[in-house]
């Protein structure tokens, strides 16, 4: 299924990851609980919007330490997260737009050579995240 959909639809410039959580209500080991959601618990999915018409452009269902996601990468589990659902569309002249769990200096250094803007919110106590003093 995730191989179909860039198939018939062209992307515009801004793509936008983040978290999805589908309602799910038997028994399954990798059922999420975020209290955050307006369904508590159900099936935690990363995905890839097209930020002009909402069209999932692909996505990765997060199943616990199994995920389809390597281990040992620099850029941490969120930053493999989105490089793997932006791979296909690097270079490209896209402009990526995520919330803090998934920025970091270090993918931001990733992706603007690969020809792909990011319009992030940092958190200032992330992990090389430059201090800037105040004036």
């Amino acid at each position: 299924m995730r191989g179909k959909f860039c198939d018939y639809f062209v992307p515009g410039q801004n793509m936008v990851i983040d978290e999805s959580l589908v309602l799910f209500k038997r028994r399954l080991a990798f059922k999420q609980y975020i209290p955050s959601k307006r369904h508590c618990f159900g099936l935690k999915f990363f995905v890839l919007y097209d930020c002009e018409t909402g069209i999932v452009m692909d996505m990765i269902l997060y199943f616990g330490t199994d995920v389809d996601i390597p281990a040992q990468d620099p850029h941490g589990f969120s930053g493999c997260v989105v490089k793997t659902l932006m791979e296909p569309l690097l270079n490209k002249g896209h402009i990526l737009f995520t919330d803090n769990y998934y920025t970091s200096p270090l993918l931001t250094r990733y992706l603007l050579p690969h020809n792909t803007g990011v319009c992030v919110t940092v958190m200032a106590h992330r992990k090389e995240m430059p201090v800037f003093g105040i004036v």
